[in-house]
C-alpha cells in the first residue's frame, strides 16, 4: 500500500493515533485498509458525514479513547467489510 498521508501506513495498517481529529482525515487511501487505528482522538459526534472519507472496505476500525459521545444511526453502514 502507497500512502503518503498524515497518519502512519504499515502494509495495509493505518495508524492515525493521537492527531487530536475530529473527524477522518481527507488523505486517507482508496484500497482494502485491514485495520484502521483512530485511538486517542477528539471526534465527539460520530455520524455518516465524520467518516465519509474512509475506504469502503475497512475490516477493523479503532475507536478508543476518541472522546466519542454519540454515535448516531448510518454511521458505519457504508463499511461492506467491517468486523464486528
Amino acid at each position: 500500500l502507497h500512502y503518503n498521508g498524515s497518519c502512519i501506513c504499515r502494509s495495509k495498517v493505518i495508524l492515525c493515533q493521537h492527531k487530536n481529529l475530529k473527524k477522518a482525515p481527507e488523505d486517507l487511501p482508496r484500497t482494502e485498509i485491514d485495520l484502521l487505528d483512530f485511538t486517542g482522538n477528539s471526534f465527539g459526534v460520530l455520524n455518516e458525514t465524520s467518516l465519509k472519507t474512509l475506504p469502503l472496505e475497512v475490516n477493523t476500525l479503532v475507536l478508543r479513547q476518541s472522546a466519542v459521545t454519540e454515535l448516531q444511526p448510518k454511521t458505519f453502514h457504508k463499511l461492506e467489510t467491517l468486523q464486528n
